[in-house]
């Protein structure tokens, strides 16, 4: 069963296997492991790139880096 965890709040990570991306209501909607997770747009080429992968997306407080995306998280 899918988490849904609509928005990550600055601090919070979300960490497993890239599953799918589509775009949904303006929004990128996620499904990395277990968790469902929208994300702005602008990350749809870079996420691409993970999909079928571990990774860790990171939400931060930092202006100009608010989400980083990390490959071969444990």
């Amino acid at each position: 069963m899918l988490k849904i965890n609509p928005h990550l709040q600055p601090w919070q990570e979300i960490v497993g296997i890239l599953r799918s991306i589509t775009e949904e209501n303006e929004e990128l909607k996620v499904i990395v492991g277990k968790y469902v997770l929208y994300l702005p747009l602008y990350l749809k080429k870079e996420l691409r790139k993970h999909i079928g992968k571990r990774i860790g997306i990171l939400r931060t407080d930092i202006p100009g880096k608010e989400y980083l995306i990390a490959e071969g998280i444990k």
